[in-house]
């Protein structure tokens, strides 16, 4: 497989190379033939000369110009230009880049009855607009339930989108951004009857300055609203309650869109299950920025894993979110937004655990059997002030955060053993994030500077009957803190129309703290506490070259080269060390667009990591009342390689959507981590072994919209293979996880009268290690809805849900669940009826492997209840 992967790199770099003259743009203006001004949304189409088949077509812009890429099929082609009003004019021109002009004279058109109707999906340059009133249907009430059903769009459970397999790099609501990274607040909230269009802008760079000299494969989405909205605040009111047990659903949301200024509210309550912390998600809207994520817990608490099967069926909560959005347009470029958050979630849960460790020097299994309950405790705060100056010749943003999260969690546990355990994981943050940059003609100048400063004070204490523990309520603390500031500078310069060439220079400081300590000593008769500091200082250059070979083939090669000097003091034994590594991360990124429906894109990269002060801990960590943990004394370090092929078609015509991918990652790493047992506790401990670990990938989705049957149909498919090892009760132990997932989804209008959702899923998770293959499991879920609207103020929703799970060879779990709901709508008040679980039932089991050891699990499922509600809208 290693040798194949740069044949086909080779093979796709060639044919990008030869097929990238196989087109020719045609561009032209359109203007009216008496006042000689441009006409905006003339319709262009291109043929071949004697064929109706429709080669492309666009519409003007606010300049009355077009521009398209006509492969070379035929030495001439005929060209289209109408528009409601004139007369239309037709010609017939070679097939060759050229730049045409049509003048067109106004028609008077006598219509007795006339219906216009608005395409439900066109492309002008750019810019893809999905006509909002063409995919809604009566049930729906978000823009995000608009936003699932539209053709080369994927919503995730968490709410992040993507655009035909890329993740998007900007929300806009009137061309304005008022969330930032948090736009399902927006998704989850926006009313659909405000919005007219939902926008999807192509190779979308939001920085001005970097228009046309830093390219974009990502796009945008912006949400353009019905002028009536625009000009007082709309917003809707919701309310509902229920029984088993008392339940309550309850809702706050409010919008201004205003040309100068933006603003949404929000406040939400619930105990129903659904899961209100997944609006204030921070959505990655930049591959690659170089920003860690906040540093993780430092233990490892009973969180609660997500399960196949719709989440309100099994998430006990009590869940408060209010977040507060505004932005102030001061003048054309210049806005200024403060976002502010704060979230309380309580969880509760009872868990049937049963844990199979595979021992292989006896060939035997360890069988743990343990029932847990869990309260969980959340708070999370965040303040967020933005100012924006994004003029066409510069670019200024500074973003100052603040925040903090509370979690508390305690959890009892009954089985082989009784135990209690408490955690208290605080963690706080400052950061602030400047960027500028300065364009003068073909040059742009960049600077950027990040800080942060995070604090986590965290501890765990246990009281346990084991002989371990000794009755005795034993307390683990810990302590990290980290200041981490990234500043840099970079030059880009474009030459010739074609290439562009930069260099970034960045000086990158981690300075960390770790201050460990437990009052019992474990497995061993010596205190190892842990005091480390660790202070990292990263020399970076990073030059890169860009090549525009034709309008439609781009080559971009990147050569940072970091220098990285390491001092580390471990104060608890007194030793201190120093690391020098240069590291070079070599990639190179080809895109070729063959017209305007296809594209291609090849990566190829080297990158090298070292790893953090975990590793270079001595001391033991108890991570959770069963487990604990230790470093090896060596610094960790990870070699891997990256390839990929994707290959994408987009057609706006025929509302056909498809992407594929193949990827492969192989990876080297030096430490290994030996996971041994003492009874029933496990001690892992990092060792110097050089093992790798290799990933293959397959991911296909493909969408198409059916206008004449009001049909939308969409497949994934997902294959992943990953060769890694493991080490377990001193032996090494080479281990093949392979995962396919199949989804499919179909909406569907049946008429006036109602429509159909249909939503499936098939995973078949299977591992090989040692000799053994275990036997294969299977997961099908099935999700079908009926709506029925006996008239306009009538709605009634008709759920099933069916769920097959394989919980080991000789059992299985079959599940079905049956929901119904009812509307009613008076004015502008609507009454709703909710029945879920009617069936009542009340458990899920599933099964779950990380290589050698297999982990079964069985949940309690929240019991049938109903919901009378009341929504207002205004």
């Amino acid at each position: 497989m290693k040798r194949i992967f740069p044949y086909l790199f080779l093979t796709g770099f060639l044919f990008c190379v030869f097929a990238s003259k196989a087109q020719n743009t045609i561009q032209g203006v359109v203007i009216h033939k008496e006042k000689q001004k441009p006409l905006v949304d003339a319709v262009v189409i291109f043929r071949y000369i004697n064929q109706d088949d429709i080669l492309a077509y666009e519409m003007t812009d606010e300049r009355g110009e077009f521009s398209q890429n006509i492969p070379n099929g035929n030495d001439s082609v005929k060209v289209v230009v109408s528009m409601l009003g004139y007369k239309t004019v037709s010609l017939s021109v070679r097939n060759k880049p050229q730049q045409l002009r049509f003048q067109l004279e106004p028609s008077e058109i006598e219509l007795k009855e006339v219906t216009v109707r608005a395409p439900n999906l066109r492309k002008q340059n750019d810019t893809l607009h999905y006509h909002v009133a063409g995919f809604k249907s009566a049930q729906d009430r978000a823009i995000g339930d608009v936003l699932k059903k539209l053709p080369g769009i994927e919503v995730t459970q968490a709410g992040s989108i993507s655009y035909n397999g890329t993740p998007i790099n900007g929300f806009y609501i009137e061309g304005m951004d008022p969330l930032g990274n948090k736009y399902s607040l927006a998704v989850n909230n926006v009313p659909v009857d405000a919005v007219t269009d939902i926008q999807v802008i192509e190779n979308h760079q939001r920085v001005r300055a970097l228009k046309d000299l830093v390219l974009s494969n990502q796009a945008a989405i912006n949400l353009k609203l019905k002028n009536n909205q625009m000009i007082k605040p709309i917003g809707t009111v919701d309310g509902a309650f229920g029984w088993e047990p008392l339940l309550w659903n309850i809702k706050l949301f409010s919008m201004l869109a205003a040309p100068e200024k933006q603003a949404l509210l929000t406040y939400k309550t619930t105990n129903t299950g659904q899961d209100l912390t997944l609006e204030l998600t921070e959505h990655p809207l930049l591959m690659n920025n170089g920003k860690p994520p906040l540093p993780a817990d430092l233990f490892s608490t009973q969180s609660y894993n997500e399960l196949p099967l719709t989440k309100n069926r099994y998430l006990f909560n009590k869940t408060h979110i209010v977040s507060i959005n505004s932005l102030r347009k001061i003048n054309e470029y210049v806005q200024m937004k403060i976002n502010t958050d704060y979230s309380y979630d309580e969880r509760s849960q009872d868990i049937i655990k049963k844990n199979e460790y595979y021992f292989p020097i006896e060939d035997s299994l360890l069988i743990i059997d343990e029932i847990n309950t869990l309260n969980q405790y959340n708070n999370l705060a965040n303040v967020k002030l933005t100012y924006t100056d994004n003029a066409p010749g510069y670019f200024v943003e500074n973003t100052l955060k603040f925040g903090g999260k509370w979690t508390t969690e305690a959890s009892s546990v009954t089985g082989t053993n009784e135990v209690r355990q408490n955690y208290h994981l605080p963690v706080f943050h400052i950061q602030n994030d400047l960027n500028y940059t300065k364009r003068k003609g073909d040059r742009a100048f960049r600077f950027t500077s990040f800080i942060r400063y995070s604090n986590q004070p965290q501890n765990l204490t246990v009281l346990s009957d084991s002989l371990m523990f000794r009755n005795q309520t034993a307390q683990q603390d810990a302590m990290q803190s980290v200041f981490y500031t990234d500043n840099g500078t970079s030059w880009n310069y474009r030459f010739n129309q074609k290439s562009v060439v930069s260099i970034d220079f960045r000086l990158r400081a981690n300075l960390q703290e770790l201050d460990t300590k437990m009052n019992f000593i474990p497995f061993t008769e010596k205190d190892l506490s842990n005091d480390i500091r660790w202070n990292q200082f990263d020399y970076i250059v990073s030059p890169s070259y860009v090549y525009n070979y034709s309008s439609n083939f781009r080559i971009n090669f990147k050569f940072p080269f970091n220098f990285v000097d390491l001092y580390v003091h471990d104060h608890y034994l007194d030793e201190k060390k120093h690391f020098n590594f240069s590291l070079i991360d070599p990639s190179l990124h080809l895109n070729y667009n063959f017209d305007e429906l296809w594209e291609s894109s090849l990566q190829a990269g080297y990158e090298n990591e070292i790893g953090d002060l975990f590793d270079l801990s001595r001391g033991s960590t108890m991570s959770n009342y069963r487990h604990f943990m230790a470093g090896s004394g060596i610094l960790g370090k990870r070699e891997s390689q990256h390839y990929s092929w994707r290959l994408a078609y987009r057609n706006a015509i025929t509302t056909l959507f498809f992407n594929f991918t193949l990827s492969y990652r192989p990876t080297k790493r030096n430490l290994l981590v030996n996971r041994t047992f003492i009874n029933n506790y496990s001690v892992s401990v990092e060792q110097n072994i050089e093992n790798q670990r290799d990933i293959r990938s397959a991911r296909m989705q493909i969408g198409k919209y059916f206008s004449d049957l009001k049909t939308n149909i969409s497949v994934g498919m997902n294959y992943n293979q990953t060769d890694f090892e493991q080490k377990q009760q001193h032996s090494i132990i080479p281990v093949t996880n392979k995962i396919l997932v199949i989804d499919s989804k179909i909406d569907t209008k049946l008429g006036d009268w109602g429509g159909m959702m249909y939503n499936g899923y098939l995973m078949n998770l299977r591992s090989i290690f040692s000799g053994r293959n275990n036997t294969p499991l299977n997961q099908a879920i099935q999700n079908l809805a009926f709506f029925v609207f006996p008239n306009r103020k009538w709605q009634i929703k008709l759920q099933g849900e069916y769920l097959y799970n394989d919980i080991r060879s000789d059992l299985s779990k079959k599940l079905f669940f049956c929901d119904i709901g009812v509307k009613y709508q008076l004015k502008s008040v609507e009454f709703s009826f909710d029945y879920t679980n009617i069936f009542n039932q009340k458990e899920y089991s599933y099964t779950s492997f990380d290589g050698v050891n297999t982990y079964s699990t069985k949940y309690n499922l929240r019991p049938a209840n109903f919901l009378l509600g009341m929504s207002f809208k205004y």
